[in-house]
């Protein structure tokens, strides 16, 4: 094909894995919000980032883009946190669920390492490359958090896109927090039944 820089690599098909464990690891998922100080490393990094590259989109557009926040994550999680804290100063007599939120200066990173903003022009083909990079980042015994407050900013707050650097056209779909979790869950979650039929 032109425009790749292909080399030859055999297919390694999906019944390769444990479906049963594959199924029991997807259960086990949970959302960590509390990391240790210590960074990700390059190696781990790099598989997350090949992941959400071979991710499937739409048409084959390949259009999902990442941005690793590295040195600006301090300064973009600070115009987050002023937003929200003057979001919730005017709205609190209003909604009384902000009252009670605290927004501290770690309130959208929780002192995790490594953020990777992921956009797109199309919602579904950046969920798709995200669904991927946070299953790859689990088998590398990392924690995952998806800051939907962080995407809520990004779509108010211009100063927020002009640091992000989006590409032309791109919006911000996920936010993915990740780092080595500071905690471990004993248990699987419960879940409501499944909401399925057949037509």
């Amino acid at each position: 094909m032109t425009n790749y820089n292909c080399k030859e690599e055999a297919v390694v098909p999906m019944t390769e894995l444990d479906r049963d464990t594959l199924l029991a690891a997807l259960r086990s998922r949970r959302t960590i919000r509390q990391f240790k100080d210590r960074q990700v490393e390059q190696e781990k990094t790099e598989k997350i980032l090949e992941t959400g590259r071979y991710s499937p989109t739409g048409s084959n557009a390949q259009n999902a883009a990442f941005t690793i926040l590295g040195n600006r994550q301090k300064e973009a999680e600070g115009i987050c946190v002023n937003l929200f804290r003057t979001v919730k100063k005017l709205g609190s007599g209003f909604v009384p669920f902000l009252k009670r939120v605290e927004i501290l200066n770690s309130f959208f990173f929780k002192g995790a390492p490594l953020v990777i903003v992921v956009s797109s022009k199309s919602n579904v083909n950046s969920g798709l490359a995200s669904a991927y990079m946070e299953i790859m980042a689990e088998s590398l015994g990392l924690g995952v958090l998806y800051s939907g407050f962080f995407v809520v900013c990004a779509k108010i707050s211009g100063k927020l896109r002009k640091l992000i650097q989006l590409p032309k056209g791109h919006k911000v779909v996920s936010c993915i927090i990740i780092g080595h979790p500071a905690v471990k869950y004993q248990r699987i979650v419960p879940r409501k039944e499944i909401n399925a039929k057949t037509l």
